[in-house]
């Protein structure tokens, strides 16, 4: 790369150097042993910024650079922390930003190499004093608003550089960062990275102050944070529901999935459940509430804290108020249930001893007058008894005859 001025060789070296970074990882031996000392001895840092300087018009090519840079500067290493300097914010500050300015994908690039040379450095002074950083990040966040990508970064970047650092806290406060994040919060309302690294940056930058002398107090930016806790939690509750209503959905066509129609059905069903279940677990990949109750801490003065305890304490007793409303009505449900059964059984032995005699009556009413029947024409039979009915036919005949 030293040698050649080919852009098509800067570009496959890049992306060998590339492919390289993805694979290494910091704790291997092979990097303290082998790749660390070979970066260091070839200048890597500052070649790889030769070569996006020499070709700053292809936007590719720079993406790659800064994506390099950051693969190799994202660990705590010695290879990083040579390149963290003065020269390096002021190039990435001063110059690449303003130059790919119509590039919100490099742009991203660059902020996220920023926010790994900035982390666990202790280099704040310089990048908030003598580069000015803070102001040109918050500007970046105004002008790229709507690009998730780089307010994220930007975020990343003033939450770590406000991390028990006091200039850069005021700077924040000077240059009006807090009314900037307030706008973050209405642009990505459900987005948890950069939710959480806008939040984690109000409370690292109100941090150490006394919640009246904190700015957001002017801006109203705790009810903002409290407007964002609201969405957030009605937004999960409402996946929820939705997973939930998905799932009964399908456990009612499977109970009766008959043809290609309803197998069409249920995988439409499927998909979609699949799709709530990803977006439900995407918004709980970060501690948004946690991070966000850390911001309210540090930035509610002592009449607000007050009403949030008296809203906790009226929604636990109103809480407890149901809970023990519920407990009651599902104890009387039970003692209903359990005295219906209890009648049941009672009345439904009764039915049975009543029902049991009242067959063992008719059964021996039936006996015995099959007993009587049956001895009745025995006697018949025998001639023991006259039957009167014959004799009377017999009469009738006899004078019957006898009148002809």
């Amino acid at each position: 790369m030293t040698k050649s001025k080919d852009p098509l060789v800067h570009r496959q070296s890049i992306q060998w150097l590339q492919a390289r970074a993805v694979e290494i990882t910091p704790s291997s031996d092979t990097w303290t042993s082998e790749i660390e000392p070979e970066l260091m001895a070839c200048h890597t840092g500052s070649i790889i910024r030769q070569s996006l300087e020499m070709f700053r018009h292809l936007d590719d090519h720079a993406f790659d650079c800064l994506d390099v840079l950051g693969h190799f500067a994202q660990f705590q290493t010695i290879f990083r922390s040579q390149m963290v300097d003065v020269d390096t914010f002021e190039w990435l500050v001063h110059h690449l930003f303003p130059h790919y300015s119509s590039v919100p994908r490099v742009i991203e690039k660059a902020m996220a190499f920023l926010g790994y040379l900035v982390k666990d450095n202790g280099l704040f002074d310089p990048f908030s004093k003598s580069v000015q950083g803070i102001p040109i990040v918050l500007e970046r966040i105004e002008q790229y608003l709507t690009v998730e990508g780089v307010v994220r970064e930007a975020c990343y970047v003033l939450a770590a550089a406000c991390h028990n650092f006091r200039p850069s806290q005021l700077q924040i406060g000077v240059n009006l960062g807090m009314k900037v994040i307030a706008r973050v919060f209405l642009a990505f309302p459900y987005h948890p990275q950069v939710l959480y690294w806008a939040c984690l940056t109000l409370g690292n930058a109100a941090c150490g102050y006394e919640p009246n002398q904190i700015r957001g107090q002017k801006y109203k930016i705790v009810d903002c944070i409290v407007a964002m806790k609201i969405k957030f939690i009605l937004k999960l509750n409402a996946l929820g529901d939705a997973i939930e209503k998905e799932t009964n959905i399908l456990e009612t066509l499977a109970a009766t999935a008959i043809g290609e129609e309803v197998r069409n059905e249920m995988d439409l069903h499927e998909l979609r459940r699949q799709s709530l279940i990803a977006i439900q677990s995407f918004m709980k990949s970060e501690n948004v509430l946690g991070v966000a109750n850390y911001a309210l801490e540090y930035m509610m003065n002592d009449q607000q804290k007050q009403i949030q305890a008296r809203t906790k304490h009226l929604a636990t007793r109103l809480v407890s108020i149901r809970l023990s409303a519920a407990l009651i009505h599902w104890q009387n449900q039970t003692n209903k249930v359990f005295m219906g059964r209890m009648l049941h059984r009672v009345l439904g032995g009764m039915a049975a001893k009543l029902l049991y005699s009242a067959l063992r009556k008719w059964e021996q009413s039936m006996r015995e007058l099959r007993m009587e029947q049956s001895t009745l024409a025995y006697r018949a039979n025998k001639g023991l008894i006259l039957d009167l009915r014959k004799s009377k036919k017999a009469e009738r005949y006899r004078l019957l005859v006898q009148s002809k």
